[in-house]
């Protein structure tokens, strides 16, 4: 069981996306892997989808806690060396698997984790694939992967040994759960390596995140919060955790001035503690900017900025 995969697949009230995302394992040219599915208290046919598989996946019934916790009932009841995470709508292709146990059997001890690229795509056009562009690095990710959200944990092989010394999900955050955990082992010095092959299949919802927009905001404010209390910090990473939380804290800030929440987003662009002279400049500029009370001039002049720095707001955390 040395090179055993444990695929855990959290779900919740997706019947009619599941079995694609289970098959998709099922089809995998490697065949050392258990499959787990936790349904996080699922009110529909769910167990029936799950069941029909046999004793080819393990399943598993909690009442409704949330995916942190439902991915974490999987990492605890898994066996293998290896982890790998697949939400129940999105899918593998069928290389997968190989791909990322032979890269990790193949690099350094402290590689912790491999990742691949991948591409989305929506119900309406599951033939129309969409390429982000996202940039992807291997070897010390931290700071990057500080700066920029870019590896969707479906696209992630990660060696046990990472979340034995790290921990698992943190079922308190708000959101961003798999970015914290990610940067947790990248901060404990585990590396990672890219395999720029587009291996998963990430479906995209018509009513996705950008309603949410603001919750996602704050939720990734919470885990550089958390990140700046952690101990064990290099004046290095000490260093890089402030300057992001400067940055996130103005970026919120304008958000909320942007959408009329002019106290709001001021407060928030206050709380900045710059850690360059770029980032004091952005903060004075933001503060008179809020003194603005007409949300219609302060988007335009929004969008005057983006124009200037080539669609990229200094406040923006893409």
């Amino acid at each position: 069981m040395d090179n055993l995969v444990s695929v855990i697949i959290p779900t919740y009230n997706r019947s009619h996306y599941l079995p694609e995302a289970i098959e998709s394992v099922l089809n995998q040219t490697y065949k050392d892997f258990e499959i787990i599915v936790v349904d996080d208290g699922s009110t529909d046919d769910t167990r029936d989808a799950a069941k029909k598989y046999k004793e080819k996946v393990r399943y598993i019934y909690q009442k409704n806690s949330g995916l942190p916790s439902a991915l974490n009932t999987g990492i605890e009841s898994s066996k293998g060396a290896y982890i790998a995470f697949l939400d129940d709508d999105d899918i593998w292709k069928e290389s997968m698997l190989q791909r990322t146990v032979e890269t990790l059997e193949k690099t350094r001890e402290d590689v912790g984790a491999t990742y691949v690229d991948c591409r989305y795509f929506k119900d309406s056009d599951k033939n129309k694939l969409i390429d982000k562009e996202m940039k992807h690095y291997s070897g010390d990710i931290f700071e990057k992967l500080l700066q920029n959200n870019f590896i969707p944990v479906n696209t992630v092989l990660v060696k046990r040994v990472c979340i034995e010394k790290v921990g698992c999900f943190d079922e308190t955050l708000p959101g961003y759960r798999d970015w914290d955990l990610l940067l947790r082992i990248a901060f404990a010095g585990f590396k990672f390596e890219f395999i720029d092959e587009p291996l998963a299949l990430i479906r995209v919802h018509d009513a996705n995140m950008s309603s949410q927009l603001l919750r996602l905001k704050r939720g990734a404010l919470k885990v550089i919060e958390k990140f700046e209390n952690m101990h064990g910090k290099s004046l290095k990473k000490d260093y890089l955790i402030k300057r992001t939380l400067a940055k996130r804290h103005l970026s919120l800030g304008w958000y909320l001035t942007l959408h009329g929440y002019r106290d709001e987003g001021r407060e928030e662009i206050r709380m900045a503690v710059p850690m360059e002279a770029k980032q004091i400049l952005q903060k004075w500029i933001a503060i008179l900017l809020t003194s603005i009370h007409n949300v219609v001039l302060l988007q335009k002049i929004n969008t005057f900025i983006e124009f200037m720095f080539g669609q990229k707001n200094p406040y923006r955390n893409r």
